[in-house]
């Protein structure tokens, strides 16, 4: 009930923008599909447990078989849930292209790009014509889905999840100038390979190859993580202001909206240095070492939970570079942590763990009370 209540909202409002012409009519029709299978499936599931559930609490069933078919019905709902996910198996198996194998070897801390050619409703948008679909195919054929999470890979545009306006914005920028004009944007996201339909003359020199009629590019080569203390903040069309910026300011300033670190600016001569120690998807450790105080930016998503520690103490994260992260660290070596710690996962750890008391206590209770009544009938 929850999931049909929480759906059809957003099917109504994109079927009516659909009609007004502000989206693809298939993106609207592709998009009531795939909810009105889900909630069959989850309706399915609801009708089957709570008819257990019923003829169990008349007893007309006996517990062992009502609760084997209880956890049966669990068992398939998560089996359903999970069928077109990729296992994280062995990456020795899969087959993929030379060029394309050399490009997932690369370290993990960069991300890839796709242009005119990947994302969910960019593909439903172009498959109305026959030119579209073919094109995606060809793309898929390249990099079939869900191999860049097998390679610990990223595109910076290649997942339908759910992301912040800003991250949008960012995105629908790059799209509609174009990667040339919005290189720096790029740089800034710390994409290092370009997959396009289109050959850019600009970027002949960075071409790698060419496969089913995709270009894969090659971008000039960028940090993850970079000091500074060179704030260059902007308040109108920050966008605009960060692709248009000289190439050689790459990693070397720190966009804002409003300066928030105190007392750091515009200095020049600043030397340090910054490596990524460790990086997982929740926690990132950094060493970094400035001979002044400085901007330690990561070109990791600003999203509320992520938390920051510089030699311990926990520090504030502030928005840089319009959708990215950055602290301020003292002079001298700093030991760095990010961590994600989301208030839901300890709300929710509280939940279950309240929940995991309740059941132990009904359920030693039970056999306390059945204990009880056996000694009571043999007395």
């Amino acid at each position: 009930l929850f999931f049909l209540l929480s759906s059809y909202p957003a099917i109504i409002t994109k079927l009516i923008s659909a009609n007004s012409g502000g989206i693809s009519k298939v993106v609207a029709e592709n998009y009531l599909a795939i909810v009105t299978n889900n909630s069959i499936s989850q309706a399915l599931f609801c009708f089957l447990t709570v008819t257990v559930l019923g003829v169990f609490h008349r007893k007309k069933l006996d517990p062992l078989i009502g609760k084997g078919l209880v956890i049966g019905i669990i068992a398939l709902d998560l089996i359903a849930f999970g069928k077109n996910y990729n296992p994280l198996i062995e990456k020795d198996i899969f087959e993929m292209p030379p060029v394309l194998l050399s490009v997932f070897k690369r370290s993990k801390l960069t991300r890839s790009y796709s242009y005119q050619v990947f994302g969910y409703e960019n593909y439903l948008r172009r498959s109305e014509n026959l030119q579209g679909a073919q094109l995606f195919r060809r793309f898929i054929n390249i990099i079939p889905p869900s191999n860049s999470i097998i390679w610990e890979q990223s595109f910076l545009n290649g997942h339908a999840s759910i992301i912040d306006q800003r991250v949008s914005k960012y995105l629908r920028y790059i799209r509609r100038v174009g990667p040339v004009a919005s290189l720096n944007l790029l740089n800034l996201a710390n994409v290092s390979y370009l997959f396009s339909p289109s050959k850019f003359e600009e970027m002949k020199n960075s071409l790698v190859d060419y496969q089913n009629d995709i270009f894969l590019y090659r971008l000039p080569e960028t940090k993850r993580a970079y000091l500074t203390t060179r704030v260059y903040e902007v308040q109108d069309d920050l966008l605009s202001a960060m692709a248009n910026a000289p190439a050689s300011w790459t990693d070397k300033v720190v966009f804002v909206e409003e300066n928030p670190f105190s007392g750091i600016g515009q200095q020049s001569g600043h030397s340090g240095t910054v490596e990524i120690t460790r990086y997982d998807f929740s926690e990132v450790e950094i060493t970094a070492n400035s001979t002044v105080k400085a901007v330690l930016v990561l070109k990791d998503t600003f999203f509320p939970g992520w938390r920051a520690y510089v030699n311990g103490r926990e520090t504030a994260i502030h928005r840089a570079n319009y959708s990215f992260r950055a602290i301020e660290i003292p002079a001298g070596e700093s030991q760095v942590i990010f961590r994600y710690r989301p208030k839901s996962i300890i709300i929710g750890g509280i939940i279950s763990f309240c929940s995991l008391m309740i059941v132990l206590f009904v359920f030693f209770r039970s056999m306390a009370e059945k204990h009880r009544s056996t000694t009571a009938y043999s007395i």
